[in-house]
């Protein structure tokens, strides 16, 4: 065996190929055996985080194969471990930086989807559609003779009644055709849950939404130290934004307006002021509209960059509220929602935050349907990554409200891929 090991050295030593080059020989094999494992080179509709997710993996993968095949084969060279990571990371970014565009290019110019929605009514959808299939037709032979022969997938809308489903299903797993679903509130519960069996009966769990303590003392530390953190990044905006605020019409700075926390307990919420000075006398509680003509103009800036919520920060040191999570309504809100949907309560098992995931996803004025949809995926899967993910999502968010759709649709299909629903948002609009 030290024969073997003296006679590759010398081999490297004399040859055309040092041991830099055998090194740099292993990293790249590797790379590419590891991009193939991790369907690299074959699915090219993946979402943006999954692909820079497995890029790195590969990458971090092929540094540790690198550095094992230099120690076993070469011992008297020595391996830097400094030299390794760095190398890591350039090539995972130069990957990246490579294999996004390639994939976007090639998406564009060879993998077109055809995309059909089988719903009651197509007004209000937001995906480009192919076509369009009636439930009204869904108990007869022919149900998808109106999609275009080449469809590929198919959007299930949430008014689609469950005996018409099992043929849809049906239909697509025999047709290989991609099915998305869009939730409801119930069905994002279930998925949440866990299968058992009692005796020969499966049975789904359904879980208390309501944290443990210890993983409500970790969420409460991220709280407090994000919030400082924050509080010291955007100094700066907290001095300039209340001096537009006044300079525009000598009103009030902040807004304080009494808000729904977690377990249904009652706080005031601060905001920068976006309306004019008593915007409700004469109108009282109404939801808020994209083109609400009470709304200043600093104020549709601030509300556009979701600057309005920067003041939030001392309800979150203060302990009402939490960096991410589900917005807070007004008791007069909460009240009228959980008439129309019991559900609508069970926002209420976390502290409200201020970003979320309806906040990243959908637009100003989205629904508050909508918003409980995403609220309560948000409270079902929470997690520590998820707060951070949602916090990294918010930052383009503010810098390009107007491109919000585009640029992150795809990564919210990741997340919707792997926790298995799919919410409205999260395709091409």
């Amino acid at each position: 065996m030290a024969g073997d090991e003296e006679g590759l050295q010398a081999l490297l030593d004399r040859g055309p190929l040092s041991s830099d080059g055998f090194a740099a020989a292993i990293a790249a094999v590797s790379t590419i055996v590891l991009l193939a494992l991790y369907r690299g080179y074959r699915d090219l509709h993946r979402p943006f985080m999954e692909l820079v997710r497995d890029i790195v993996t590969a990458a971090l993968w092929s540094v540790l194969l690198t550095m094992a095949a230099l120690y076993l084969y070469i011992p008297s060279r020595g391996v830097s471990r400094a030299a390794a990571v760095i190398a890591g990371v350039l090539g995972a970014v130069l990957l990246c930086l490579w294999r996004i565009p390639f994939a976007r290019s090639a998406r564009q110019a060879f993998y077109q989807h055809q995309v059909a929605l089988v719903s009651s009514d197509p007004k209000g959808w937001r995906a480009r559609l192919t076509g369009y299939i009636s439930i009204r037709h869904a108990l007869t032979p022919g149900v998808f003779l109106e999609a275009p022969p080449a469809t590929d997938r198919v959007i299930l809308a949430p008014d689609v009644p469950i005996e018409y489903r099992e043929r849809i299903v049906a239909w697509a797993l025999r047709n290989q055709v991609d099915l998305f679903v869009v939730p409801n509130t119930y069905e994002i519960l279930l998925a949440s849950g866990r299968l058992t069996q009692v005796r020969d009966i499966p049975l789904m769990t359904v879980y208390r939404l309501a944290l443990p303590i210890e993983l409500r003392a970790v969420k409460r530390a991220l709280d407090l130290a994000g919030a400082l953190l924050l509080a010291l990044m955007f100094f700066p905006v907290l001095l300039i934004v209340p001096l537009l605020i006044w300079l525009e019409d000598r009103g009030p700075v902040f807004y304080r307006q009494r808000r729904v926390g977690r377990d249904g307990r009652i706080f005031e919420l601060i905001k920068f002021r976006t309306m004019v000075p008593d915007a409700e006398k004469y109108t009282g509680p109404v939801w808020a509209s994209v083109n609400d003509p009470r709304v200043t103009r600093i104020g549709k800036w601030l509300r556009a960059t979701r600057l309005d919520e920067l003041p939030q920060l001392f309800n979150v040191l203060r302990g009402d509220m939490s960096l991410v999570g589900p917005r807070p309504e007004r008791p007069e809100m909460v009240t009228e929602f959980a008439a129309r949907n019991p559900l609508f309560r069970a926002r209420e098992a976390l502290k409200p935050g201020i970003t979320g995931l309806a906040q990243v996803f959908g637009p100003y004025d989205l629904d508050p349907d909508s918003k409980l949809t995403y609220d309560l995926l948000y409270i079902a899967r929470w997690g520590i990554m998820l707060d951070l993910m949602v916090l990294l999502w918010t930052i383009p968010v503010m810098l390009f409200p107007q491109a919000l759709g585009r640029s992150l649709g795809r990564t919210a299909a990741y997340f919707a891929k792997r926790w298995g629903v799919h919410p409205k948002y999260n395709l091409d609009r």
